[in-house]
């Protein structure tokens, strides 16, 4: 569930004067925060080794490329982000060679138009072991030019994770946050 933010609050969380909607952040602490997997990966849910806990585990268990889901609370009216940011954390647990891309692609929804970007051109992720931040601004030159469209009405987010042509991948997933755009 996605923490809700008491208004006295809003400006120590970075959220402007005058919106009403907080900051979307996902820590994965306590578990998977209505998270998902779907098309061939495998998710735990890990309470430590994350960036400040918890974090979610996906293992990859069939030649399909596996997709992180966005829970139902994520979703809705993201207008107040455009120009904002877009952020996760990931590591390449099994240290294997990526070799798949485009991994840490990001797809937004809002059920009949689609924007996506790769947040991590190849070749990525760093087969190291240690956790990496992938982020992107949310604007059109980067989107597409049907972002707004997509903002005002988000149904669907999803983050393909896979980056290796194999079965044998484990990504690790923590702190996604969407946030508004600074003044």
């Amino acid at each position: 569930m996605r923490a809700l933010v008491p208004a006295f609050l809003f400006a120590a969380l970075g959220v402007l004067p005058g919106l009403s909607q907080a900051n979307l952040i996902y820590t994965f602490d306590l578990d998977a925060q209505g998270w998902t997997v779907e098309a061939g990966g495998n998710m735990r849910h890990k309470l430590d080794g994350g960036k400040h806990g918890g974090f979610l585990r996906i293992t990859d268990v069939s030649n399909d490329d596996f997709l992180l889901i966005a829970p139902p609370d994520a979703l809705g009216d993201w207008s107040v982000y455009a120009n904002g940011t877009l952020s996760f954390m990931a590591r390449n647990r099994n240290n294997d060679t990526p070799d798949w891309p485009p991994c840490r692609e990001v797809t937004i929804s809002n059920g009949s138009l689609s924007v996506r970007l790769d947040l991590a051109p190849d070749p990525a992720p760093t087969a190291d072991r240690h956790w990496h931040k992938y982020s992107a601004v949310l604007t059109p030159e980067l989107w597409g030019p049907d972002l707004a469209a997509v903002l005002s009405n988000v149904t669907r987010v999803s983050i393909k994770l896979e980056f290796h042509a194999g079965v044998s991948e484990k990504v690790e997933f923590d702190d996604f946050k969407v946030r508004h755009a600074m003044p």
